[in-house]
């Protein structure tokens, strides 16, 4: 290698190191430099020792830099999980007062929730409850209940929703993971109610004709819309997929790091949009087996 090329390497890795704003495959890039030029400095002629012993200077000035940079990311880094991991705690002290708090994510994530332990605790008794239920006052009583849990629901979400920008998305991910958990849990319960409370006001007919008239239109609303959104997640899912099929072309014949680099990168973004719109298509199916079949049992 001649030494000009040389120079002109430890000058492009001079511009990857005061680079402001790294993009995807950053330190790839500038280690695969480091690299490069460390084994260039092996086979290297300079006209005068001098050249070459500032050019190694330049070169040990310029990778300190990078390791130096790297050791702040890596510090930062740090410092947000443990944050995190501290809101964390606190977001459970906050809404379950005297429960343990496990160093387990998941677990932890599991218990930021008082409404997730009385509802998985209490479901059961509810539901039993229920069947034997025949005068107004026990169905308001078991209202109450109901919209109580309600409360601690909203309460639960509303510290999610204070302190979610402190978590990071593995913690995020949990807590929400949780508060779907009671939040499903807690719609069951409802829906049991309403359902005992019709048979309940069986003797006002044509009240409950109305509802289960208002309720098969929801249902059919929400079936066709739930149909037009599942062909248009389909449509898009064709798109995604024959978009992810020529990337994936392209990519055998690409030359040129920088290109590949790209090409993989909207390849990894493809897999995961269309790994997503799958998770819709199965969700939106789901949803739409369970509305037919409510309407089957009408």
């Amino acid at each position: 290698m001649k030494h000009e090329e040389l120079d002109h390497l430890i000058d492009e890795l001079e511009g990857y190191v005061g680079e402001t704003e790294p993009q995807k495959g950053y330190w790839k890039l500038l280690w695969n430099s480091v690299s490069e030029i460390g084994q260039g400095f092996r086979s290297t002629y300079y006209p005068e020792k001098s050249q070459k012993d500032e050019a190694w200077k330049r070169f040990q000035d310029l990778v300190d830099r990078a390791k130096a940079r790297s050791e702040e990311i890596k510090e930062r880094t740090r410092q947000r999980t443990d944050h995190s991991a501290a809101v964390r705690s606190m977001i459970v002290e906050k809404t379950f007062g005297a429960v343990p708090v496990s160093p387990l994510a998941g677990v932890i994530a599991d218990a930021i929730l008082l409404p997730l332990t009385i509802v998985g605790k209490t479901v059961d008794h509810i539901l039993s409850s229920l069947l034997g239920l025949e005068t107004k006052s026990d169905l308001d009583l078991m209202r109450e209940q109901l919209l109580a849990c309600n409360e601690q629901m909203k309460k639960a979400w509303g510290a999610f929703e204070e302190h979610k920008l402190e978590l990071i998305p593995a913690d995020k991910a949990k807590a929400y993971e949780a508060l779907r958990e009671a939040q499903d849990k807690l719609n069951e319960a409802w829906a049991h109610f309403k359902g005992v409370s019709t048979r309940v006001y069986e003797s006002r007919k044509q009240e409950w004709e109305e509802k289960q008239r208002n309720f098969k239109a929801r249902i059919t609303a929400n079936i066709e819309k739930n149909e037009a959104a599942l062909e248009k997640a389909r449509s898009a899912l064709e798109r995604q997929e024959a978009n992810l099929e020529s990337n994936r072309e392209k990519l055998e014949s690409a030359r040129g790091d920088a290109y590949r680099e790209r090409l993989e990168g909207w390849i990894e973004e493809g897999e995961t949009l269309i790994e997503s719109i799958k998770q819709n298509i199965e969700r939106t199916e789901g949803w739409l087996s369970e509305d037919r079949a409510k309407l089957d049992q009408m």
